[in-house]
């Protein structure tokens, strides 16, 4: 990892702000809770941190499902407010931890 590029966000931070941009992508994103995430956020030679999050949310069908999400953040700061690159897939699905 590249120290230089480091934000100084705690993963607490970082994971809410991975958080706050997987609701948008959800069909119900007012029923979504974290249910955990990565203590060590990951960054690349970019500068970019990578976080792991679980979370729950109702589906279109009304059961709530717990599902995990690989998010890119292209920055966060302590502040907690994050950008990312909007032309990519920022989360995938994670068939576990």
């Amino acid at each position: 990892s590249n120290s230089a590029s480091k934000s100084a966000a705690s993963a607490e931070t970082i994971a809410n702000c991975a958080f706050t941009l997987v609701k948008e992508h959800l069909k119900y994103p007012r029923t979504a809770s974290m249910d955990g995430y990565s203590r060590s956020p990951q960054y690349d030679s970019y500068g970019r941190v990578c976080t792991l999050i679980s979370v729950t949310a109702q589906n279109g069908f009304g059961n709530y499902i717990t599902e995990d999400y690989y998010v890119v953040l292209q920055s966060c700061s302590i502040s907690g407010h994050y950008t990312y690159n909007s032309h990519i897939d920022n989360y995938t699905k994670n068939d576990g931890w």
